[in-house]
């Protein structure tokens, strides 16, 4: 029976890690890195299927440094004229 127990518990635990993946990735981040932001807007973020929480997060990030980044460039486009 105790065999049982700490079989169940390991299970239990097993399960509850695999569900926690990796933290999203951070708008700042993206900003730093607008190539994998892209790949992640228009690629994984793309696809038909269900994300977990943590990638709809990311791939909202992911938008809004492209966002952020293309409001940047005008900016700065506007100054030089």
């Amino acid at each position: 029976m105790k065999n049982v127990i700490i079989a169940s518990l390991a299970v239990g635990v097993v399960l509850f890690l695999s569900g926690c993946g990796e933290e999203p990735k951070s708008i700042e981040y993206f900003m730093q890195h607008p190539d994998e932001a892209d790949k992640i807007a228009f690629g994984k973020c793309q696809q038909q299927g269900s994300l977990s929480k943590n990638e709809i997060q990311e791939c909202n990030n992911a938008g809004d440094a492209i966002g952020k980044l293309m409001v940047k460039k005008s900016n700065e486009a506007l100054k030089k004229s």
